[in-house]
């Protein structure tokens, strides 16, 4: 069906008429148009900028807690004692953000903790080396070499212990990375063997026959171990021995002596968490031990400390097995 009208022409030797047609559908659409711009458009057009801006308020409402979270993140400084976040009234998706980035502040500020307790304990330990020489030297007497020695020895193993902790953050573990923990224990015997006679005791290694390989570098292993062997012959007395033993089912090596043991408080705690480990078992500040653990953490391993009745402690560090097969994986 078409739709049209005609109009005649006028001042024509006979009756003439010009039609316009349209097809059916595009008239009813045409003149629906026509009508709802005519009587309904104004309306609706106020409406529609009504509802834009009743979206926008809305959006500006829920969006607060968003801004006050911005607001808190940027206020964050280094010396804030806590960083976190305020969860509370935040979109699903924002608060499951937030809370990941409450929980690496969280991590951070552990981190910065265990460094502060470090620096503080470290400065508080070489005060009193620093104060004996300073006295000793002012006196200017020959006699005070015999006394100044073991300060100054004391002081070296505390700054080697310093640049072992720091070699730690550099420590990175690949693959083919292996080491056999019976090499480790023969070159840390050797190296330990002249000191630990001169001072009245004795080494003995077990359990060397045969290879170990387990996942770790040998010179960070060799430096923990090394520090384990002079912790335990701090504390170890004259004439007793100190035994290093591997085992190769739990592929661990342990360090053993006849010394006062540890105290109880510190064979619950997860040594890797914190820098320096306080003990009345140790002097200084107790980095070796620290050391050693942080050093396995590094290799996926562990450090566990435990008395070995009758009398003595034994450190073991805990390590994983390596095969050829693990360079594929």
């Amino acid at each position: 069906m078409r739709y049209g009208f005609a109009a005649p022409i006028d001042g024509t030797d006979r009756p003439l008429f010009v039609e316009v047609v349209f097809p059916g559908g595009e008239m009813v659409f045409d003149s629906v148009l026509e009508e709802f711009i005519k009587d309904i458009a104004w309306l609706w057009l106020p409406f529609l900028l009504l509802m834009l801006l009743a979206n926008l308020g809305v959006a500006h409402i829920a969006l607060r807690p968003v801004r006050t979270a911005v607001a808190q993140a940027e206020a964050i400084t280094t010396q804030a004692r806590v960083a976190a976040i305020d969860e509370i009234g935040l979109p699903d998706d924002v608060r499951a953000l937030v809370r990941a980035v409450n929980l690496a502040f969280g991590r951070l500020q552990a981190g910065y903790r265990a460094l502060e307790e470090f620096v503080a304990d470290v400065a508080h330990d070489l005060r009193t080396p620093i104060a004996v020489l300073k006295l000793q030297l002012a006196g200017n007497s020959d006699d005070a070499t015999p006394l100044l020695k073991p300060e100054i020895d004391r002081m070296e193993r505390m700054i080697e212990q310093l640049l072992d902790r720091a070699r730690l953050g550099r420590v990175q573990l690949s693959p083919d990375d292996h080491v056999d923990l019976g090499d480790v224990g023969r070159r840390v015997a050797e190296f330990m063997a002249p000191l630990v006679v001169a001072r009245g005791r004795s080494i003995e290694l077990i359990g060397a026959e045969h290879p170990a390989p387990v996942a770790g570098l040998f010179d960070e292993l060799f430096r923990a171990l090394r520090n384990l062997v002079e912790n335990a012959l701090s504390h170890a007395p004259p004439g007793s021995e100190i035994s290093i033993a591997i085992d190769h089912d739990t592929c661990s090596l342990s360090v053993t002596d006849d010394g006062p043991g540890f105290p109880v408080s510190l064979l619950s705690r997860d040594l890797s968490t914190r820098a320096p480990i306080r003990s009345d078992r140790f002097d200084g500040v107790g980095l070796g031990l620290s050391i050693a653990a942080r050093t396995l953490s590094a290799f996926g391993g562990r450090l566990v400390v435990e008395n070995a009745p009758p009398r003595g402690a034994r450190a073991t560090m805990m390590l994983n097995p390596w095969s050829p097969q693990d360079r594929l994986t």
